[in-house]
């Protein structure tokens, strides 16, 4: 889970047990498998996708920095789409 400080939304992500839990543990363990590499990018990417570019971009809209270029090749009907998701910010 994460939120931005003073924040009233808290962003939480959820891994399945069953298919995370044992790349976790190698990862804990630091001897990582290279059969496992599919297991640990799919980790990755779910953690990026569900939790730290949401918070990247809240983090960019409060202190009015730019947002992620990944965020601007967006299509401009997309990335409203998207901000319209987002809980306002008071």
């Amino acid at each position: 889970s994460g939120s931005l400080a003073k924040s009233r939304s808290k962003l939480y992500l959820t891994l399945d047990q069953q298919r995370f839990g044992p790349v976790l543990d190698l990862l804990r363990r630091n001897c990582l498998e290279e059969d496992r590499t599919s297991e640990v990018y799919d980790l990755w990417k779910t953690v990026k996708d569900h939790l730290l570019l949401p918070l990247t971009i809240q983090l960019s809209e409060k202190t009015v920095v730019t947002l992620p270029p990944c965020f601007m090749r967006l299509p401009p009907d997309l990335k409203l789409k998207i901000l319209e998701l987002l809980p306002a910010l008071m």
